[in-house]
């Protein structure tokens, strides 16, 4: 890996913003807290595609 990856965390390049957040580095989705007991928690959270964390 080189120096550069390494320091934006390893995520990749994009050439154009983020399809899925739109450079926000955050999507709007339905997230799983406890599978088992049916929890579910709806709000923001990091972008699987750009990375999320700033």
């Amino acid at each position: 890996m080189s120096d550069e990856a390494r320091e934006r965390g390893g995520r990749f390049v994009l050439n154009a913003p983020c399809p899925d957040c739109g450079d926000t580095r955050q999507v709007w989705a339905l997230w799983a807290v406890d599978v088992d007991a049916d929890w579910y928690e709806e709000g923001h959270g990091p972008c699987s595609l750009c990375g999320g964390a700033a």
